[in-house]
């Protein structure tokens, strides 16, 4: 997703139930982190969501451990990979769990692996917020997730393997929504 304000010109949203979101090249950051956070919220209610968050999460007791393992989840079952070019393209969470679960595995980026963690966690009724860094200027580097747990923010970005909970982007700007 590195500058994408830089050069989006088209953003593909699949499965969003004929909802329609757009981002031009005039939008911020804050903007599209707030496509982010409106798909999180639109998805936290989808059975399949909440079905598959309760499946994953069966044996855990508390929010730290429903955490783990949906973060294990998405984590073990996303790969990152870039957008192509000029394209912004965010998979809906829904049709995340379905590739996953058909396919055990799926290619996304940093946005679609946030909609999709912060769909689940949200689903358990656990508050989440969308991340962003940014580098200079207004360009929009990573999107990521944090959730809150008894008032404590855990960093979860799940982009790369080797992540661990608590890991957070490195960023001086940093923007949550």
């Amino acid at each position: 997703m590195s500058h994408m304000f830089d050069f989006l010109n088209n953003l593909n949203l699949s499965g969003l139930s004929g909802k329609k979101y757009s981002v031009s090249l005039l939008d911020t950051p804050e903007q599209y982190g707030q496509i982010i956070k409106n798909m999180i919220n639109e998805y936290k209610n989808n059975p399949e969501i909440l079905q598959t968050a309760q499946d994953i999460t069966a044996n855990c007791m508390n929010d730290d451990c429903r955490i783990e393992k949906i973060y294990d989840w998405v984590q073990n079952g996303v790969t990152f990979q870039d957008d192509p070019l000029l394209i912004e393209r965010l998979i809906a969470p829904d049709l995340a769990i379905r590739t996953i679960k058909q396919y055990g595995q799926i290619y996304e980026d940093c946005d679609s692996i946030t909609a999709l963690l912060g769909s689940l966690v949200a689903s358990l009724g656990i508050h989440v917020k969308v991340a962003m860094s940014q580098t200079q200027g207004n360009n929009l580097s990573h999107v990521y997730l944090k959730a809150y747990v008894n008032g404590q923010a855990i960093p979860l970005d799940a982009t790369y393997k080797n992540n661990q909970i608590g890991w957070e982007y490195p960023s001086a700007n940093k923007i949550e929504i």
